[in-house]
């Protein structure tokens, strides 16, 4: 009995020496951990503090050399990922504060849940007005420079993954406001605005569609959703466009053994160590050559990404300018300029980009129609004595 509790205790001290030991080395040990295991999202390198007489008696020098010795610890890649796998995996809550959690791990950013449970209130219907009528002067002067106005509408993904949301969403929805996406809907229909609602054409075809509209795992619509919009879009606009534009189509769609970018983006920001548990899908695109290439500008936010992009990938245009939120992109992405600001428009040659266009297409996201295209619009009104016919 005695030989026994010896050997326990024996036992009980080994196990702390071998912790401590584990604790003093484990500076040296997560310093080469974290050279095999990098972090997602924006990472501060801060550099070592200058000593001072002043900052230590003031304690400014203490405070920063705090803050770099834990931004800085050898072996923090590896306890923060631990860290968000636990709260992942056992409590259900992500570590990144601008996604959120819902049912059935299902991923989500705060905006597209604010709009579409009209947490925050809608776009009056006086705004929506406003903004369709911008929209007809701005196709007005387009056409009298021989250039062709589009309106692209893209979807929110809680519209199609409502009931997995939040629970704390859900008991605040407010359903008896009219969405502004329903408002613009019917203003452009009394408008002469041509546009493609991506939405009803995905009401259309949900039932019988035979891949994931959205992922758990990302916030825009999945690559194989996004690609089957753009081959429709493509359609619409070849009748309603007077140029001859080369035609798209799913050729095949293969599933692949990771997510292509973004159908894992919001999961990717968790800085976990498990893999999605989920089934991702590429499609592949194949085009028959138009008999026009006219030049494109494309203006709107991220959902452009598996959509109007690849209509410019596959060479339907002659010349390209894609501007996505603060990005301008050109001559099939080989160009890419960064504005400052989302709005910051004299940053970059709009105007002299826009008058070697053809087609403007504005895409808007339901979510951001109350603030569509960023001031976009009202610059080219405001400078619409600088646009010529190409």
């Amino acid at each position: 009995m005695k030989l026994k509790r010896l050997r326990t205790e024996v036992s009980h001290i080994f196990s702390f020496f071998g912790v401590f030991l584990l604790l003093l080395l484990y500076p040296v040990i997560g310093k080469y951990v974290d050279e095999k295991m990098e972090l997602s999202g924006f990472i501060k390198k801060d550099t070592m503090p200058e000593i001072s007489r002043n900052g230590v008696l003031d304690g400014t020098w203490q405070e920063k050399m705090d803050v770099y010795l834990r931004n800085n610890m050898p072996g923090k890649n590896f306890l923060v990922k631990v860290n968000s796998q636990v709260q992942y995996s056992v409590f259900g809550r992500s570590s990144n504060t601008n996604v959120l959690v819902g049912e059935n791990k299902q991923l989500y950013e705060a905006p597209y849940l604010n709009y579409q449970m009209n947490i925050k209130g809608q776009v009056s219907e006086e705004k929506i007005i406003e903004l369709v009528d911008k929209l007809e002067k701005l196709e007005g002067v387009l056409e009298n420079k021989n250039k062709e106005l589009y309106v692209f509408i893209t979807p929110s993904k809680v519209r199609y993954c409502y009931d997995e949301a939040p629970y704390y969403y859900r008991v605040c929805a407010n359903d008896n406001e009219e969405l502004a996406y329903d408002r613009f809907v019917d203003e452009l229909d009394k408008s002469s605005i041509k546009y493609f609602d991506s939405i009803q054409y995905i009401d259309e075809i949900k039932e019988e569609f035979e891949y994931p509209l959205f992922y758990t795992t990302g916030i825009h619509w999945s690559n194989v959703l996004g690609a089957n919009v753009t081959v429709e879009f493509n359609k619409w606009l070849t009748n309603e466009s007077k140029y001859d534009l080369g035609c798209i189509y799913i050729s095949e769609v293969k599933e692949v053994d990771s997510p292509v970018y973004p159908d894992a983006d919001l999961y990717s920001t968790l800085n976990l160590f498990s893999k999605p548990d989920e089934t991702y899908y590429q499609p592949v695109i194949s085009v028959e050559e138009g008999e026009d290439l006219p030049t494109v500008y494309i203006r709107g936010g991220s959902f452009m990404g598996q959509s109007l992009m690849i209509l410019i990938k596959k060479g339907l245009f002659q010349q390209d300018f894609h501007f996505e939120n603060n990005f301008r992109h050109k001559n099939r992405y080989t160009e890419t300029q960064v504005i400052s600001t989302i709005s910051s428009y004299d940053e970059i040659d709009v105007i002299s980009e826009l008058n070697a266009s053809d087609i403007l297409i504005l895409e808007v996201n339901e979510t951001n129609i109350g603030n569509m295209s960023w001031g976009f619009i009202d610059y080219l009104l405001e400078n619409q004595d600088s646009l010529k016919e190409d």
